[in-house]
């Protein structure tokens, strides 16, 4: 998981914004016990930034092809946090290009400057989508 550190711009029960670099970033936690300036730590797993042509930018240091998929090591533009991407292995990406990357709130972890998760709005039946169910009766009747 990439693990950023934040400055808390805004907070109350249903998202927070919080400063990384020079960029803000809305994570949807329940923050409404938060101190606004307080430090944060931000984070995302790689698998949920996605490649935006409207998103922030970043400068690609450095990337790993493993077949399906690739590692894209890279640095926000404004500020230089190190920023962990994973991709399709079927992107063309070359170090030292410049791409733009959005990172979803919904998908945004934020912890106190204790280490603490805050709150997640989503559930994880909502974040993750599961093969439809089926009935025992019918399992019945296919062996």
């Amino acid at each position: 998981m990439n693990l950023l550190p934040a400055t808390l711009l805004e907070a109350n029960d249903e998202h927070a914004k919080v400063e990384v670099g020079d960029h803000t970033f809305q994570a949807d936690v329940d923050a409404k016990g938060a101190t606004q300036g307080a430090l944060m730590t931000l984070g995302i797993r790689p698998e949920d930034i996605h490649l935006d042509a409207h998103g922030v930018g970043v400068i690609v240091e450095g990337l790993e092809r493993l077949g399906t998929e690739s590692l894209l090591y890279t640095t926000l533009v404004k500020g230089g946090q190190e920023v962990l991407v994973r991709v399709p292995g079927t992107v063309h990406v070359e170090v030292g290009q410049r791409l733009n990357i959005r990172i979803p709130a919904e998908k945004c972890h934020l912890f106190d400057n204790q280490g603490h998760a805050l709150p997640r709005q989503m559930t994880m039946e909502q974040l993750v989508s599961f093969p439809p169910e089926v009935p025992v009766n019918e399992l019945k009747a296919i062996s």
